[in-house]
């Protein structure tokens, strides 16, 4: 979900601003501008990278929305991107992304950008 940072700090009581489905957790606030490109990455090596502009400003106390489809996988990070980035995994191999991503739509599979080998 998008919040307008202005609308965090006019409550003095505090408000509830993202509901959550049952067996789900925030994970991170990830302050960005228009035009910023959000990546969200699964532990499958797999990507999605979109404008921050494809999500729109929301009243407080909504559902988010959905940013990847995970099939039995887990987020495992994300970010705003800027000229580099850095994926590692959990055997400390690692690649560098370097504008070579291709921008797809929220809420799908993402694409391939490590190949994660059991070896």
């Amino acid at each position: 979900a998008k919040i307008s940072f202005n609308k965090l700090f006019k409550s003095h009581h505090g408000s509830k601003f993202l509901k959550l489905n049952p067996g789900d957790s925030l994970s991170k606030v990830l302050p960005c501008n228009n035009n910023d490109i959000i990546f969200l990455v699964s532990n499958k090596g797999k990507a999605v990278f979109f404008q921050s502009d494809n999500l729109r400003i929301s009243n407080k106390n909504i559902f988010g929305v959905k940013g990847i489809t995970l099939n039995n996988d887990i987020l495992v990070g994300f970010g705003v991107y800027s000229d580099n980035l850095f994926i590692f995994s959990e055997l400390g191999f690692g690649k560098g992304i370097k504008q070579e991503f291709r921008e797809v739509s929220r809420g799908c599979k993402g694409v391939k950008v490590i190949n994660l080998n059991k070896k």
